[in-house]
């Protein structure tokens, strides 16, 4: 998704200001959903963040011989509720901005932004 907002914004060139404000914006909202943001005042933990404390949380499970430590499973909590607000998030931005900014680019009779599904997305609807 990233690259195709990036090269598209490129082949706009100088063109379609509107369109690239847009762009400009809908890149940053994915940097948020993916890095978090600096708000404190939020589980503000992106995907890339939440998915790494899942993998640690898991490691330590996998590796151990004894009880799971609490740091582990207070990892896991805050991992899994970060993964889960991100998730929200990009699917509200897949069914709001995300057809806005396609039905602008049919209006300037260009190729809309598509998002191919993965195998397991397929699979579950």
């Amino acid at each position: 998704m990233q690259q195709q907002l990036s090269e598209l914004e490129q082949r706009l060139g100088t063109d379609h200001a509107d369109i690239k404000s847009t762009l400009s914006q809908l890149e940053s909202e994915i940097r948020k959903i993916l890095g978090g943001s600096e708000d404190s005042t939020t589980n503000a933990a992106g995907l890339e963040s939440a998915s790494t404390g899942l993998a640690s949380a898991l490691a330590v499970v996998e590796s151990g011989d004894r009880a799971v430590p609490s740091q582990a499973i207070a990892l896991y909590h805050e991992s899994s509720q970060a993964m889960k607000l991100r998730i929200a998030d990009w699917n509200l931005f897949k069914t709001t901005q995300l057809p806005q900014l396609n039905q602008h680019l049919r209006k300037e009779n260009i190729a809309p932004i598509v998002i191919s599904q993965l195998p397991e997305e397929e699979e579950l609807g």
